[in-house]
């Protein structure tokens, strides 16, 4: 979790001269009693002192307890701070004298349902969405797709960040029922099982090691899984517990494809599947740990490949037009957990971000799956982001 010291200090700030505003206003407007201030006070300066001691918490080295009560505090701040301005500037219409009454009237209870209203919200996407999964079925087209593998599926999950669930495993236990229900060829986890560290993922072997399909269960590495969220002792303690995570999987009966591939054959037909470590792309924290050029020699030959690849910035940048991989499938960008479905189309602030953030692009031949994630990093809600399971088909042209 990395906080940046000037932004937050002008945040605090300006958050400070709004409180202050808002009890100022309640102490001279006649409708509001004493308990209201009071209330005011009571929930503005507990929050407000929370957040200028949060900067002084050495954050690379909490416990996964420490970093969920941290992530829940950020979580009853921003959101609800941002909608009580909401309501504040709503309500502050209702300050205009040439308004009537009546307007006045339904301002000051539009800026109160308005509130009420986001805050259910707020509550919903913290308790209610993170743990309804949506099953995506996509089908994707290939004019150079091995015979015997039309009609391959492969079942997609990103994202877990197993730490932000603590030890309650039972979300994941039906997380992975439905996985297994689909019955896939293959299933591939396209990175951050973790949040910091590999202890976080131990409550949850025994979940893991039911994941099944013929062809087995391939993963690489996201940013989260190389302990740089951290702090260490050594660099020796560090490179320890990236390995913890390596053999954890493999107890699980995991194929980790860290900068390496293999061949899948069906029939008389075989396909490259290429696992390449973290791509930095646009990110100043993470380094990148891949080279495309190791994990897979020859980029340019002419079997079919899917590259598993967690950040898909990596796409745009090295695949497309330089390689001829035939499907990229990625995760990393969780629809910066906030996306809303109108009228068919999906929407998210990540897009801001991430030129490629969500479901399925092409570049000529090319293609790619963003899967949105399963777990929360962060802030521990999704607003309209469900987590996603994607079962992929490829079909032969």
């Amino acid at each position: 979790m990395k906080l940046f010291f000037i932004p937050l200090i002008v945040a605090l700030l300006v958050i400070i001269a709004l409180d202050w505003f808002i009890y100022r206003r309640l102490k001279k407007s006649q409708r509001w009693k004493k308990g209201w201030r009071r209330a005011h006070v009571a929930t503005a300066v507990p929050l407000t002192a929370g957040m200028i001691c949060l900067p002084f918490i050495p954050h690379g080295g909490l416990s996964n307890e420490v970093l969920l009560a941290i992530m829940w505090f950020l979580f009853i701040f921003y959101p609800f701070v941002a909608i009580k301005y909401f309501a504040l500037a709503i309500y502050s219409l209702s300050w205009i004298k040439s308004l009537p009454e009546r307007g006045k009237k339904f301002v000051r209870f539009a800026s109160i349902a308005s509130a009420v209203i986001l805050v259910a919200i707020l509550i919903f996407s913290a308790v209610v969405t993170p743990y309804r999964y949506e099953v995506n079925r996509v089908t994707i087209e290939f004019d150079n797709l091995p015979k015997d593998f039309d009609g391959y599926t492969i079942a997609q999950f990103s994202d877990a960040h197993l730490g932000t669930y603590g030890t309650d495993t039972a979300f994941v236990a039906q997380y992975i029922n439905a996985i297994n229900s689909l019955k896939p060829n293959l299933i591939c986890f396209t990175g951050d099982l973790v949040n910091q560290r590999t202890s976080e993922a131990k409550p949850y072997t025994g979940q893991l090691k039911r994941l099944h399909a013929p062809d087995g269960v391939l993963s690489i590495l996201g940013n989260h899984d190389y302990d740089d969220y951290s702090d260490w002792d050594t660099p020796r303690e560090k490179s320890a517990d990236r390995q913890a995570l390596r053999t954890l999987q493999e107890q699980c009966g995991w194929t980790l494809v860290d900068n390496t591939h293999l061949f899948i054959k069906h029939g008389n037909d075989s396909i490259a599947i290429i696992g390449m470590g973290n791509f930095a792309g646009s990110s100043k924290h993470n380094p990148t740990y891949g080279k495309l050029e190791s994990s897979y020699p020859n980029v340019n030959d002419s079997c079919f490949k899917i590259l598993l690849q967690h950040n898909p910035e990596a796409w745009r940048q090295i695949i497309v037009g330089k390689t001829n991989i035939d499907l990229t499938l990625a995760g990393h960008t969780h629809a910066m957990q906030i996306m809303f479905k109108i009228f068919g189309h999906r929407l998210s602030p990540a897009r801001f971000k991430f030129k490629e953030w969500g479901g399925l692009y092409s570049e000529g031949r090319q293609q790619l799956y963003v899967n949105i994630g399963m777990g929360m990093v962060g802030i521990p809600m999704r607003v309209g982001a469900t987590p996603e399971i994607t079962l992929i088909t490829l079909k032969r042209k």
